[in-house]
């Protein structure tokens, strides 16, 4: 047991995961009005190197409202998605 409990703490953050971490503290910088997916990403991009897709933005951006985290909030209006710091 005391193997897996080593093995299991020694995990680290992936690069991807360390990158989206950072873009994700960039977004919540970023959302003090509601904004569409594309539009946080158009904001965010010019931040880092990497080109975004809209997926991995909305990905993130559910990720930051999931329940134990709930650090944005999402609502429509006219059949488009808008995010929000909560």
């Amino acid at each position: 047991i005391e193997l897996l409990d080593r093995k299991n703490s020694a995990k680290k953050a992936t690069p991807q995961q360390a990158e989206n971490e950072k873009i994700k503290e960039k977004i919540l910088e970023i959302l003090t009005e509601p904004m569409t997916a594309t539009q946080v990403m158009n904001a965010v991009q010019p931040f880092f190197e990497t080109p975004f897709t809209n997926q991995r933005i909305s990905a993130l951006l559910r990720q930051l409202g999931k329940k134990g985290t709930q650090q944005v909030n999402k609502f429509q209006e006219k059949r488009v998605t808008y995010f929000e710091r909560a």
